[in-house]
């Protein structure tokens, strides 16, 4: 199965739990696999007919994760659908604790690191940036250090100054994965 396939299939699974529950939510046109800084989101475009709702799911999520993981993530996303406009707060808080009532092995909050989602943080960025006093930092994207720092190694200055915020040494940093 590929990773479209398991992501459907799956989305699917966390539908039919949250109809189970009577969780008001609205359908998903689209569920689509995706590179993202974040692990999974909902998103809302509004047309003369209604609004139509698609969903995105990290790729890294959908590679390393358990199942269970996954479907978390897809509910989170789909209470979206029932309560939009209130973000991670009012209804969602509410429709969180019901599915978490329901079924104890999901945890619905706001974030979940990569540890509680079983997925390798440095397979699932592309950037790494390293301090002097061996801290990391996990980046997606090319961020302003990121992209100072590809700067400092074509030999070109760097706009910015940055301070570690574990040892507050600054611009101690140098870039470990690209």
């Amino acid at each position: 199965m590929n990773i479209q396939e398991r992501l459907e299939n799956l989305s699917k699974v966390a539908e039919e739990k949250l109809k189970a529950i009577n969780i008001p939510i609205k359908a998903v046109a689209r569920y689509t696999v995706c590179d993202t800084r974040t692990w999974g989101d909902c998103n809302r475009r509004k047309t003369w007919n209604g609004d139509i709702y698609s969903i995105r799911i990290t790729r890294s999520l959908l590679e390393q994760g358990t199942d269970d993981k996954v479907v978390q993530t897809l509910m989170h996303e789909l209470v979206h659908t029932a309560c939009f406009d209130d973000g991670h707060t009012g209804m969602f808080k509410v429709y969180g604790r019901k599915i978490m009532n329901a079924y104890p092995q999901y945890n619905i909050s706001r974030t979940n690191s990569a540890e509680e989602l079983g997925v390798n943080k440095m397979d699932s960025s592309n950037y790494v940036v390293q301090c002097e006093c061996g801290q990391k930092y996990y980046y997606q994207r090319q961020s302003y250090i990121v992209k100072d720092l590809i700067r400092k190694e074509k030999g070109l200055s760097a706009c910015r100054n940055y301070r570690c915020p574990h040892c507050s040494k600054q611009n101690s940093f140098k870039l470990i994965k690209r």
